[in-house]
């Protein structure tokens, strides 16, 4: 006598064919959900990886700001540093991408929905300034920072070279109660001296941060001591 075979019904093969297709669907839409996650994290991550380089970027360059003497555009000896809320420049030694001192600049740049930091750079070895107003050729230039929503310096320290020669004759206690000033124009031929700090307030998409960076103690000394070389 011969046994008979029993296979599946269509019905049963239609019913498995729909739980393994909806067991797929759910399986893909949750690598789905989680691959957009990932790479939403993962870009977020190098976002703010980038942005935390250039800030220590930033830092070094201008913590290394050099008292370098140049004849201001009044005729007087004075510390080259320049800058407004959009621009600064300086002397460094501690440039990005000269191994020697370097002039450098920072420059917002508006890119009409958001804002960049561009960063220029021109080796001392090229080019000497002499002068306040000589015009200056880079070498080499980056964006440090883009898609910002805003960005801007300012400036905390004596109001020039008088006031600070008066604060240094003062004794200690007495200085100790004097209060820096905090302006948003540093006039290089004006003030004649570097600013004690430099202050960036950053606006992006992640909130509002500030930069208080401090240039080199003492820098007024370069000048006093070129100063009395003249006499």
């Amino acid at each position: 006598m011969v046994a008979k075979t029993k296979g599946f019904t269509l019905i049963e093969l239609l019913i498995a064919t729909s739980i393994l297709t909806i067991v797929m669907f759910s399986g893909y839409y949750s690598y789905s959900v989680f691959s957009n996650q990932w790479k939403s994290r993962t870009d977020y991550y190098w976002k703010v990886t980038q942005r935390s380089l250039a800030f220590d970027a930033i830092s070094r360059v201008i913590e290394s700001a050099y008292p370098y003497v140049v004849t201001s555009d009044k005729g007087e000896p004075a510390l080259y540093l320049s800058g407004d809320q959009d621009r600064l420049m300086f002397i460094s030694r501690s440039p990005l991408f000269s191994p020697e001192s370097a002039l450098v600049e920072f420059k917002l740049i508006n890119r009409g929905e958001s804002f960049d930091l561009a960063y220029n750079e021109s080796p001392m070895s090229e080019h000497l300034i002499l002068n306040q107003s000589d015009e200056v050729e880079w070498k080499y230039q980056a964006i440090l920072l883009s898609g910002l929503s805003d960005i801007k310096f300012s400036y905390i320290g004596w109001g020039g070279l008088d006031e600070t020669l008066k604060a240094v004759s003062t004794d200690s206690d007495q200085q100790a109660n004097i209060d820096f000033k905090t302006y948003r124009q540093h006039v290089m031929e004006d003030m004649r001296i570097l600013p004690l700090q430099i202050r960036i307030a950053i606006e992006s998409d992640e909130g509002k941060s500030e930069m208080h960076i401090a240039l080199p103690n003492g820098s007024y000394a370069a000048l006093l001591a070129y100063l009395r070389e003249e006499v």
